[in-house]
């Protein structure tokens, strides 16, 4: 887990004229981000060519190695970056339960391990496998803005064997949702030449850093901004040959039999209903599958299911309300204590006083899968499939962790072993 909060921003921190499609600048300053650019040489042999993204506690970048001459992605940590990823995506790489080509197909590995210096500190720095764009991007970069049904099913069963295996191996993830998957590139990047590379997919653009008011810029960060090049598809361009996916980013990750995690830091509509209303119980891996679900309802929908457009934890308890209905007993009580207002827009069965405003599972459903399906000319879900859907999601969005299925249980599901791992199949031998 990060050693401290990055958001936190310091006092004496640089002030930027703030800049869209890059990293927050204000980041950029001791213990964040390690300023670097086009052309450096990271770790002795890797030479940065390309950004490929930024998250809170990274930036990574494709660089080719000069011992190799392959293309890398070094994901470069700030100084809040979980210093034990590379341990815990090590330890990932063996199983006894799944085929270890499957594993690592899904859980890409750590080709090398190094330290960065600079201005802002030490970063910890791991090099991997290049892939294409995050399934969020590709998502809401589509014209069409889901995945076909198909695409969508492989690529959930995919994200099952990843969480199970995780869990298997005594690890939570903490951050199971759509920004931390990623699809396989579907060409063998090492066959084009930089120039090629540029040619096809655009030159590093470069966005001039600015200091606010005038102000000049400092060591601790850069002079321009790279943004992040596209190297995948939109959800609506992915067929079911190229929906291979890996699940990415375990600066989240813990051992609960070692470690206690009370609260979460995914985004709210994705945390569990423990970490807003049980400060008391650790969290373990049913919290994991909680977020699992919120994924899962995210590759075959438009919307994501704990839709909040104010992205408060009141609000979220009120979608999870409206779908799962009325909170335990002492969850109920606190969130009364907490905001009356909200509490008093559902009856004491939970139930909503005004059902337009708060939908149930069926009309989210209809309205976030079938309908924007229907209207592109897309596969829907036939009445059995469906059935079986709503019935792994209820088993996993159960308000009481201890309530949930394992991730074994998911992967085991009629939904999976009916629909998502027979596409996947087929994935596998070639479509």
């Amino acid at each position: 887990m990060p050693a401290s909060d990055p958001h936190t921003e310091q006092s004496d921190a640089a002030d930027y004229v703030p800049l869209g499609a890059i990293e927050r600048l204000k980041r950029y300053r001791m213990g964040g981000y390690h300023p670097v650019d086009i052309g450096d040489i990271l770790g002795g042999h890797y030479r940065v060519m390309h950004k490929l993204g930024f998250g809170a506690y990274s930036t990574i970048w494709l660089a080719r190695d000069e011992r190799t001459e392959k293309y890398v992605a070094v994901k470069v940590g700030t100084g809040y970056s979980h210093p034990l990823e590379v341990d815990v995506i090590a330890c990932l790489q063996t199983s006894q339960t799944f085929d270890i080509s499957i594993v690592r197909s899904v859980i890409p590995p750590v080709l090398d391990a190094f330290e960065a210096h600079g201005p802002n500190g030490k970063h910890p720095c791991y090099v991997t496998t290049p892939s294409g764009a995050n399934l969020k991007r590709a998502k809401t970069s589509s014209h069409n803005g889901g995945f076909r049904l198909d695409v969508a099913r492989a690529m959930a069963a995919q994200l099952a064997i990843a969480v199970t295996h995780i869990h298997e191996k005594g690890y939570v993830h903490g951050d199971v949702r759509l920004a931390n998957m990623v699809l396989r590139l579907p060409f063998d990047i090492n066959q084009l030449s930089l120039e090629t590379l540029y040619r096809k997919y655009g030159e590093p653009m470069r966005i001039p850093v600015v200091g606010a008011d005038g102000q000049p810029l400092t060591p601790a960060g850069p002079t321009d901004c790279i943004v992040p090049v596209w190297l995948g598809k939109t959800s609506d361009q992915i067929m079911l040959p190229e929906a291979k996916i890996m699940l990415i980013d375990f600066g989240e990750a813990y051992l609960p039999s070692l470690q206690s995690r009370y609260t979460s830091n995914a985004p709210p509509a994705y945390q569990p209903p423990e970490a807003l209303w049980d400060r008391r119980t650790p969290m373990t891996f049913p919290s994991d599958i909680w977020t699992l679900a919120c994924s899962l309802w995210d590759m075959v929908a438009w919307f994501p299911l704990f839709k909040s457009y104010f992205s408060k934890e009141n609000d979220v308890t009120s979608e999870q309300v409206a779908i799962l209905g009325r909170l335990p007993t002492g969850w109920w009580s606190a969130w009364g204590r907490k905001n009356d207002r909200l509490r008093r827009r559902f009856n004491k069965h939970g139930r909503p006083v005004d059902a337009v405003c708060y939908p149930d599972w069926e009309t989210r459903f209809e309205n976030a899968v079938q309908q924007p399906r229907r209207e592109r000319g897309m596969m829907t879900m036939e009445p059995e499939e469906k059935d079986a859907f709503f019935s792994l999601l209820r088993s996993m969005l159960v308000f009481r962790p201890e309530g949930r299925i394992t991730a074994r249980q998911v992967l085991e599901s009629e939904w999976m072993v009916q629909w998502a791992r027979p596409e996947y199949e087929r994935v596998l031998h070639g479509g």
